[in-house]
């Protein structure tokens, strides 16, 4: 279980990548020289190989010099859309916010779900990352054709980030209707635009947990791969500053796949008309049966905001709900929770907020074989601190 919050007052995002994605405010508040940019992170970019079997970024792009490249999915011709992508992800123009990453494994879609990785019809696992691979980019939408090989790969990619720590970033379809891979995924993180015209319809039945609200988070983009792109990149800070930020470096919990997930998420930036759709009146005023914007889901990925949260540090919480020490404004904590047991965390809002942001995390871990798995129910629930007693927020007004 991973828990990440942060309250801070609201402010309006208009500009380019930088501006809309929340890095110029971070090199504004920590300056230039301590600003991550993605350096030594090594990222996996798949994609849809064209008519001609192209899927690789053009390596000589004036963008792209110093970085190398390492095709998984055999020689290829250039692709426009692996170029486009991979600018908003590590290029050095303005397009991209993580120009720091120079090492970047290639994969054509059909090979990674097959041969290549996930290893799709197999009796195998899906194979070891290559390196010190950290973050897949699936700038793509596809099927097999069939929901029982569609789930097959949906829980080895589920697997794969929980048996090695990477995170997946998977674009939702623009237009027409969902297509499963990758974005049904339930340990991976599914990527929208900011102006919400994309297919957002909760995950149908047939697959497991229906019902989950996908797009998870959004970026300001014309496409869905693009946005998928600039996700990606705002994580590979997200991963840089935890491995050597004072707070976070060495800290095996914040390395956590499932840390980097919830406070990416936390961070995001919620804008006009953004709702959860809570009930507004009676027992249950202030609960909601979705925790995230149907479109949009948390909102726009912010990586200012999230910045704050991960070096914030990590708030241990308590198996008791006194003698708790008040967590900083922005914080994350992980913990291992067993069964009927509670954590709790104090925080304090001294003055009208504009927005409480707390997100919780966690995976569902896939059983051998992929034919099933199994998910904890984690509740998380906000009280108030009243008169020694724990007071819910939710219910009758006053």
């Amino acid at each position: 279980m991973i828990l990440a919050l942060l309250f801070t007052c609201a402010f309006a995002i208009a500009g380019g990548v930088s501006t809309d994605h929340g890095l110029d405010d971070l090199i504004e508040r920590v300056g230039i020289d301590n600003t991550p940019t993605g350096a030594g992170i090594e990222m996996g970019q798949v994609e849809v190989a064209g008519t001609s079997g192209e899927y690789v970024p053009d390596v000589d792009h004036e963008e792209f010099i110093g970085k190398t490249f390492l095709f998984q999915s055999g020689s290829s011709s250039v692709s426009n859309h692996a170029t486009q992508v991979g600018r908003r992800m590590y290029g050095t123009g303005n397009t991209g916010i993580a120009p720091g990453i120079d090492l970047i494994y290639v994969y054509s879609a059909t090979g990674w779900a097959t041969n290549n990785y996930l290893r799709v019809g197999t009796g195998s696992n899906p194979s070891t990352p290559p390196g010190d691979l950290a973050i897949f980019n699936n700038s793509w939408i596809g099927t097999f054709g069939s929901d029982s090989i569609d789930t097959q790969a949906l829980r080895r990619a589920d697997w794969s980030i929980d048996a090695h720590d990477v995170v997946m970033l998977n674009g939702v379809a623009n237009s027409e209707e969902h297509a499963p891979l990758m974005s049904f995924g339930f340990n991976c993180i599914s990527v929208g635009k900011a102006n919400g015209e994309h297919i957002f319809d909760p995950v149908p039945s047939g697959f497991d947990l229906p019902g989950r609200q996908i797009p998870l988070i959004v970026a300001s983009q014309n496409t869905t791969s693009n946005a998928t792109g600039v996700v990606s990149a705002a994580t590979a800070l997200l991963i840089d500053t935890a491995e050597t930020h004072p707070n976070t470096a060495g800290n095996f919990f914040a390395g956590l796949s499932e840390t980097t997930k919830a406070v990416l998420l936390v961070g995001a930036m919620h804008f006009e008309g953004w709702t959860n759709n809570p009930e507004t009146s009676g027992v249950n005023r202030g609960r909601t049966s979705q925790p995230i914007d149907s479109v949009v889901g948390v909102g726009t990925v912010n990586i200012d905001r999230s910045h704050r949260v991960m070096t914030g540090g990590q708030h241990e919480s308590s198996a008791y709900s006194t003698g708790l020490t008040t967590a900083p404004a922005a914080a994350w904590e992980t913990s291992i929770l067993s069964t009927n047991e509670s954590r709790y965390i104090k925080f304090e809002v001294p003055s009208l907020a504009d927005e409480v942001s707390v997100v919780l995390t966690w995976h569902q871990k896939v059983n051998s074989g992929f034919g099933s798995y199994i998910l904890v129910d984690y509740d998380l629930e906000l009280l108030k601190f009243q008169n020694g007693k724990l007071v819910p927020l939710t219910g009758k007004k006053g």
